[in-house]
């Protein structure tokens, strides 16, 4: 079991990192340099390469959007409370839902 665990830390923290690091730029390499006509990206279309920096910064933005966007509390029923509140569930706190309780 200690041999597996001193191989699984290795992996994660030393191997994973340098192997996944090092293809990334041996692919970042193959996109960026030029064949002998000329083309980048392996000699695909420039549409494909922009594709491919399209994508990932679509999806970025459709991340970061809302974090800044979606900043007002939803509306809470007070009901929910009541009827949830018997089962544990409840939208307060816990402290506060034990001294509404105590009162």
């Amino acid at each position: 079991m200690y041999v597996f665990e001193a191989w699984w830390g290795f992996s994660v923290k030393y191997f994973m990192p340098w192997s996944i690091m090092s293809l990334l730029m041996l692919s970042l390499n193959a996109d960026l340099t030029l064949d002998k006509n000329g083309n980048g990206y392996g000699g695909y279309h420039i549409f494909w390469q922009v594709m491919g920096f399209m994508f990932p910064i679509i999806g970025l933005i459709c991340f970061i959007v809302p974090l800044f966007l979606c900043t007002t509390q939803e509306p809470f029923s007070k009901d929910v409370d009541n009827d949830f509140g018997d089962m544990g569930f409840t939208s307060k706190p816990k402290r506060e839902a034990e001294m509404v309780a105590i009162q």
